[in-house]
């Protein structure tokens, strides 16, 4: 199933996460601060190979700055 929608947004992954998380939180909004921004960034918890969807989260660019300090 997730294949299928990932593969519909022509495998743009950003595409894909921000439609998951979307759908997840009821809307597009910072998962720190609850606001509703236009350019959320996709935030990585940590790297490596085996990263997954829940490694991800949304973040204003203010809630994003904060956690890079």
């Amino acid at each position: 199933k997730y294949i299928n929608q990932y593969m519909l947004m022509g495998g743009n992954i950003r595409q894909y996460v921000l439609a998951l998380k979307e759908q997840e939180l009821g809307g597009l909004k910072c998962e720190l601060c609850g606001k509703r921004k236009k350019g959320l960034n996709v935030h990585h918890k940590r790297y490596g190979l085996d990263v997954n969807y829940y490694d991800l989260e949304l973040l204003c660019s203010k809630c994003h700055d904060i956690k890079h300090q």
